[in-house]
């Protein structure tokens, strides 16, 4: 029955954070100060897609997320980038929980809905940037880790170092 009931409160906790970022990931790229480097994403996915070169958005780029978003970008623009964004955000999320349970941190869903509301966080989690694809895959492989599979959550981490550089820090 805890099970069920932790679950249930997970299950919870992203459907509230999905309903509160959905609106925003319509409004175009980027709408704060990250709005410069979500136009370079799209410079570089256009420069990517039309004329075959890749110019990435910071040196020595961030190949992984590029890629991705360009991917996303072709199939539906700005809202499916921004949508790639809010799932991702998701995975962050679920993750977060994971480690705290696993960690017995008490309150991992209330911790999780401050997450959800902190100013930086909403934004990252709804536009075209790749501070949240990096977070995601460490905190995935992360978890793969504690669960002992050691070479999936090494890729993972491969993939947070492809998408933005500093994750080599962690």
């Amino acid at each position: 029955m805890d099970n069920l009931k932790e679950r249930n409160k997970t299950i919870f906790v992203i459907a509230l954070a999905f309903l509160l970022y959905l609106p925003l990931t319509f409004l175009g790229y980027g709408l704060e100060v990250g709005y410069y480097d979500s136009q370079a994403v799209v410079h570089t996915v256009k420069t990517l897609i039309q004329e075959h070169r890749y110019i990435p958005l910071r040196y020595p780029g961030d190949i992984v997320y590029e890629l991705i978003t360009t991917l996303l970008f072709m199939v539906g623009g700005h809202f499916f980038s921004n949508l790639g964004t809010l799932a991702i955000s998701l995975a962050v999320i679920y993750s977060f929980i994971k480690i705290c349970g696993y960690r017995d941190i008490p309150h991992k869903h209330l911790l999780a809905i401050f997450m959800i509301f902190n100013p930086l966080y909403y934004v990252a989690s709804t536009y075209t940037i790749d501070y949240l694809w990096a977070l995601a895959f460490l905190l995935i492989g992360y978890t793969l880790l504690i669960k002992k599979r050691y070479i999936l959550g090494g890729i993972f981490w491969a993939l947070a170092i492809g998408s933005r550089m500093a994750s080599i820090l962690l």
